[in-house]
């Protein structure tokens, strides 16, 4: 089973561990990672000691949680999150219309 990572190299570029801020090229961790970061969320590990054992910042372990523990697949499919937000956010502008013209002054 192949691991997933998946990073971006520009031309010219032999290593990846010639790269200053490498991790700032990383596409996707990849399913086993994933698999793994998921089994410490799970274990309820501070964020600290869950970034200390996956190797990223406590920066990085507090975004992963906020977007809900989302497989690779999951964010490849974005669209459909982004479509459920934008539904969500033209729900609220309609409601807020409704209120504003109830309580408009005369």
């Amino acid at each position: 089973m192949l691991c997933g990572f998946e990073y971006k190299i520009n031309e010219g570029e032999k290593s990846p561990f010639d790269i200053m801020d490498f991790h700032r090229r990383i596409v996707n961790r990849g399913q086993l990672w994933e698999q793994s970061f998921n089994k410490l969320i799970k274990q309820d590990l501070t964020s600290n000691k869950i970034a200390e054992l996956a190797n990223v910042s406590r920066d990085t372990v507090i975004r992963i949680k906020n977007r809900g523990h989302l497989s690779s697949v999951q964010l490849k499919n974005k669209e459909g999150l982004m479509n459920k937000q934008k539904l969500k956010t033209e729900y609220y502008k309609e409601e807020f219309k409704k209120i504003r013209n109830i309580h408009a002054p005369i």
